[in-house]
């Protein structure tokens, strides 16, 4: 009984004073032996009530000797439960809910305990193995896998139907690598829905102090001094994870004299100088990037984006067309043509070594190439492609390559590579990346039965050069859509994916937008914002697109025409259908007022 003492000393006693979980009071050694079956000579259940916590000890003796103990028994040790819980969950909530990440599959096989506490003779030896659970009675969940012993679990389930409260730990992007977690739909927001208004895509929802702050774009229509329209970036928060979203806030508003068009981007809030950072493509005479900072704002306390007070950087564009392809694409063995410019759909991914790590798609116009770089820069103008801590590669890592040998059909001459992309780290280390990827071109071809654009997902735990990132089973490609995903064969289906994770729960969301280019149903949205939640269960691949069914316009005739356009606005000065996704056979362009979608074809 002298080691059973000693060991709660170590684990409970020594932990609430500042070890591996500060705070957080949980020890599980659990044994297991295999030949002669289970040796359960004695236990004993005490219970004492200190304060808030629950104290369960039980104790198993049995007799074996040394070499049937290394043959036939296996412990389990807390040594490794660090890498379940994160930093925040051990140092800001262990003051109230136990580490809610810990699972008996994340502990350690190696009896690190046996030769510091037994003493074990040549032949035979008493062995007293303790198993220790203590946690505080308001929450905390622990999940037995089915490696662990079935004693094991059955002691759980008999102590944690006393509990209160008690729930599986929120799975991770590894889980679902490995078969045991899916995404399940969350919820969904139409287009320009009521409490939805002023966004239509480059969604990005960055999570703090357990609000939800969804970065997005809004397009307008044309005015005289910006032809082609205007977009500008806004931002809205939801205090209930993203089920209603407030008014939005225009933080980088379309400005003529130097950009009518602030696209897609990234947001980013850097904890060591409590500064907000967004970066953004911007279309001067090419594509650029242009980068905007908050800095703190005294009367806010709660670093809060929504604000006007952004700053444009007085470097702007912090980043021109081909400027980093350049440095990443020059030389031999690189994935990239030298020709690769257009750095857009950038992502501030990290922040790590004083620099931020951003990722960022390219296009090389005349091979139709495309690819995703990595660059890192400490301030947002200069720039590096190699080096850091983590180091990078110096080159792509996405490129045609990458997604050649997934399940699609791609068009003649195969995928060409990626657009835009999202990355989030797993407590493992992996950083996971959902990515689109597509045939042809890298714009959206919008006539039927011409281009896939479908997402992939690959891992890595480095800045690893393409072709590197781990690869899902084909059958399970293409990550979502293509064709065994049900998604529609016109480019530009799927858009703008992100994931996130919610800081408080530690739960895992995935969006991106269906975008309907033939709607069979002409008064169905013609994109909506997706959001899925990960879940425990078993995933099935591809994941489907979820849009509304489609159906190929059918210009050719007078009569197809008005029933492939059937609930479209009718110009009043000649009264014909416009149809927004017509093949080539409707090559009429008008400019009709309240015309929907993007090319406002004519139909004859």
């Amino acid at each position: 009984m002298s080691w059973i003492r000693r060991t709660y000393t170590w684990c409970v006693g020594g932990w609430q004073d500042g070890g591996i979980i500060r705070r957080t009071e949980v020890c599980c050694i659990a044994c297991w032996m295999l030949d002669g079956g289970w040796m359960l000579l004695a236990w004993n259940l005490r219970i004492q009530r200190r304060k808030r916590r629950l104290l369960f000890s039980f104790v198993w003796r049995s007799r074996f000797g040394r070499e049937d103990w290394r043959r036939v028994c296996r412990c389990w040790s807390i040594v490794d439960l660090q890498k379940r819980c994160s930093e925040f969950d051990m140092q800001q909530r262990a003051e109230g809910l136990s580490c809610r990440t810990f699972s008996c599959e994340a502990v350690l096989y190696r009896p690190w305990w046996l030769s510091r506490s037994v003493s074990m003779s040549q032949n035979q030896s008493t062995l007293e193995v303790a198993l220790f659970i203590a946690w505080n009675h308001r929450k905390m969940a622990v999940r037995c896998s089915r490696r662990v012993a079935l004693l094991c679990c059955c002691f759980a389930w008999q102590v944690f139907e006393t509990a209160s409260s008690v729930a599986d730990p929120p799975p991770s992007l590894d889980d679902l690598w490995s078969g045991r977690a899916y995404f399940q739909p969350y919820v969904s927001h139409d287009i320009h829905s009521a409490g939805f208004e002023g966004v239509d895509a480059g969604t990005r929802v960055v999570v703090r102090n357990g609000t939800w702050y969804l970065f997005g774009r809004n397009d307008t229509g044309p005015t005289s001094q910006c032809p082609q329209g205007e977009i500008s970036i806004n931002v809205r928060a939801s205090v209930d994870k993203g089920l209603t979203w407030g008014t939005p806030v225009v933080i980088v508003p379309a400005n003529p004299a130097v950009s009518c068009l602030y696209a897609d981007g990234t947001a980013f809030f850097d904890e060591d100088t409590g500064t907000w950072h967004y970066l953004s493509q911007a279309l001067q005479k090419n594509w650029n990037l242009a980068h905007f900072y908050l800095p703190p704002q005294p009367s806010d306390p709660t670093a809060s984006p929504l604000s006007t007070a952004w700053v444009p950087n007085p470097a702007n564009p912090v980043v021109t067309g081909g400027q980093l392809f350049a440095q990443i694409c020059n030389g031999t063995g690189k994935h990239c043509p030298s020709g690769m410019q257009d750095e857009g759909t950038p992502e501030i991914v990290a922040k790590s070594g004083g620099d931020f790590y951003v990722t960022f798609h390219g296009y090389d116009y005349k091979t139709r190439a495309a690819a995703r770089g990595v660059a890192r820069t400490p301030d947002f103008v200069n720039w590096s492609v190699t080096g850091g801590t983590p180091a990078l590669p110096g080159d792509v890592i996405f490129a045609a390559e990458d997604c050649s040998s997934w399940n699609v059909s791609w068009a003649a001459g195969g995928c060409i590579g990626s657009g835009e992309a999202s990355i989030l780290t797993s407590p493992s280390g992996y950083m996971y990346q959902v990515i689109e990827a597509t045939d042809v071109e890298l714009t959206c071809d919008l006539q039927w039965g011409m281009q896939w654009w479908p997402l992939g997902l690959v891992r890595s735990k480095t800045w690893a050069a393409s072709p590197q990132w781990e690869q899902m089973p084909t059958t399970q490609t293409p990550f979502v859509g293509g064709p065994a995903g049900q998604e529609p064969h016109v480019g530009c289906s799927i858009q703008y994916n992100s994931f996130h994770r919610d800081e408080v729960t530690q739960d895992v969301y995935f969006g991106f937008w269906d975008v309907s280019f033939h709607s069979a149903n002409k008064t169905a949205p013609s994109s909506t914002w997706n959001l899925y939640k990960l879940q425990w269960g078993e995933p099935q691949l591809p994941m489907q697109w979820p849009g509304p069914a489609q159906k190929p316009v059918n210009c050719s005739t007078a009569e197809s025409c008005k029933d492939s356009c059937t609930g479209f606005t009718q110009c009043p000065s000649d009264g014909r259908y416009y149809c927004c996704d017509a093949p080539a056979e409707c090559s009429l362009q008008h400019a009709c007022a309240g015309t929907p979608g993007l090319l406002d074809c004519a139909c004859p």
